[in-house]
């Protein structure tokens, strides 16, 4: 059982069109959804744990980090989903707030497998930068991370290109992310 729910996750990275639809015509309901969610972040906080080599401590304060961790988890899920149906229903996607919410639930759950790779990335930043292979790395896995996300999206809403679903995707992405610079930046 586990060989073969890894497989699936694996599929979603080599072939995720293919992936999404299988998700989406196994029709899972909001339990299957909450479990992969779960599952991801589970996965993620262990190997975070395993690479930066922190465990608890009650000076850390680790439970808290990792609670605040799993709210934001959830956020961006939430976030992810809202854009990818709302942006897509208006683009006319064919796709359901259900379908949104398992398809979006699967590509956390299948791109945990790059969850390492940006958890090294991190920890190889320094207040100096990082080394250029690093950058390169951490951008090529931010890459594949976009791409599903866009096959999934497709999928989701029955569009025929994938690039153009890249794009929106892409310019979604730089929005959003220049949005929380703006929010969240210092003053000085």
């Amino acid at each position: 059982m586990v060989k073969d729910l890894l497989g699936l996750i694996a599929e979603g990275l080599y072939s995720p069109r293919l992936s999404a639809r299988k998700i989406l015509d196994g029709n899972h309901g909001m339990d299957a959804v909450v479990l992969m969610v779960a599952l991801s972040y589970l996965v993620q906080a262990i190997l975070a744990i395993i690479i930066t080599g922190r465990a608890a401590s009650e000076e850390d304060h680790l439970f808290f980090g990792h609670l605040l961790a799993a709210v934001v988890h959830i956020g961006l899920f939430l976030l992810i989903v809202m854009l990818a149906f709302g942006i897509g229903k208006v683009l006319g996607g064919r796709g359901t707030r259900q379908q949104a919410f398992q398809v979006i639930g699967w590509h956390t759950l299948v791109t945990t497998l790059l969850a390492p790779v940006f958890l090294l990335a991190q920890t190889q930043m320094t207040p100096d930068g990082a080394p250029g292979i690093v950058i390169a790395v951490f951008l090529m896995a931010g890459g594949v991370w976009l791409w599903v996300l866009a096959n999934f999206v497709a999928e989701l809403h029955g569009f025929q290109s994938v690039w153009s679903t890249l794009a929106g995707v892409f310019a979604v992405a730089m929005l959003m992310a220049g949005l929380m610079t703006a929010l969240f930046q210092t003053p000085g």
